[in-house]
């Protein structure tokens, strides 16, 4: 990924709006309210019935030490209504004596969720493409889930968030009607299109309970998607900033983010300048409004894989297609694995996130 200048903070916000041209948009400017601004974002947003994208992102830290850039993540996102699966393999940095002449090297931990109308599944810490370890004997590092549908399935990889159709993370995720709502009467329309140098809608909005300010920048140019975002804090100070660099036009005038920068400090009395944490997302659009192909939305666990079903308490030994063994419940599934495994520190399926 080329290196790009580092523009907005993430999870906080001011929303601009841009315009095409200052002189056609002067009228409609005019018109234009706070509640219609957010709902042609929310239009904009609404337009994209399915996708499939795929994204890789880069970390960049700055502070006392060396700056150092390294892969963050790669993903697929698939989504189609109240159906989605995120594909994600996340870096670990494994050899840390790079900045003495070895070269680093990355572990890559792979999660695979999907979640729909027919429930959850999530499969944890497994390669795909890498030689299975899983046996009836040999549990592996690797578990899987099952349960209801969750509300919110998405923990910190939003990608949402990623594109700025949404603020934040799990379980504060809002979007831009969402934060204009809580704000009230403390949300205001500081620049229009032909006023800010960006084109854009410059909005200003104080979440009290929150005791953050926002500004967003929407662009009408780009379906009144939010360009640029910063978070300030109770004290006044930036504490975050996202700004989309580019867009990706498809058919039925559906926008998409393409390039995205995310900034957030980390200040203390004794880091100065704060520490500056950065993150670069790349998003390739790989269909939109399109029919998915079939298993789109399936997540298949391996043989042998241990998998915890959160609604009815019971373990499982995954087999070909379906549950080969079942356990009425974790002392029983602890039972026979202490039976059966060499090792006495048995690893259980996770009960919760």
């Amino acid at each position: 990924m080329n290196k790009r200048t580092p523009g907005l903070l993430w999870p906080h916000f001011v929303v601009l709006v841009c315009a095409a041209t200052t002189g056609s948009l002067r009228g409609e400017e005019k018109a234009m309210s706070i509640g219609d601004i957010a709902k042609a974002n929310r239009r904009a947003i609404s337009s994209i019935r399915s996708i499939v994208v795929e994204g890789k992102g880069e970390m960049e830290i700055t502070g006392p030490e060396p700056v150092r850039r390294y892969p963050a993540e790669k993903y697929t996102w698939t989504w189609q209504g109240d159906k989605v699966r995120m594909e994600q393999l996340s870096a670990t940095l494994k050899d840390r004596d790079g900045d003495a002449g070895g070269a680093e090297e990355y572990e890559w931990t792979y999660l695979d969720f999907y979640n729909g109308p027919d429930g959850y599944k999530e499969l944890l810490i497994y390669n795909p493409g890498g030689p299975s370890v899983i046996t009836e004997t040999q549990p592996g590092r690797a578990s899987g889930i099952v349960d209801s549908t969750r509300p919110k399935p998405y923990g910190a990889g939003n990608p949402n968030s990623r594109c700025l159709f949404t603020f934040g993370g799990w379980p504060n995720e809002a979007s831009l009607s969402d934060l204009i709502g809580d704000a009230g009467n403390r949300c205001s329309i500081r620049e229009r299109p032909s006023q800010s140098n960006g084109h854009c809608y410059v909005l200003e909005v104080a979440v009290t309970k929150q005791k953050v300010r926002y500004v967003v920048w929407v662009d009408p140019t780009a379906s009144f998607l939010v360009r640029k975002l910063e978070r300030f804090d109770e004290a006044g100070t930036l504490s975050s900033r996202a700004e989309v660099l580019s867009f990706t036009r498809c058919d039925g005038g559906v926008v998409i983010p393409k390039a995205v920068n995310f900034e957030a400090y980390q200040g203390s009395k004794t880091a100065k300048p704060p520490i500056k944490i950065a993150f670069y997302v790349d998003i390739s659009v790989k269909q939109v409004n399109q029919k998915l192909g079939k298993g789109a939305f399936e997540v298949r666990f391996p043989e042998w894989l241990r998998v915890s079903d959160r609604k009815t308490g019971q373990y499982y030994l995954w087999g070909t297609n379906g549950p080969r063994r079942v356990f009425k419940n974790i002392e029983e599934f602890r039972a026979f694995e202490l039976q059966n495994l060499p090792h006495p520190d048995v690893p259980v399926p996770p009960q919760s996130k």
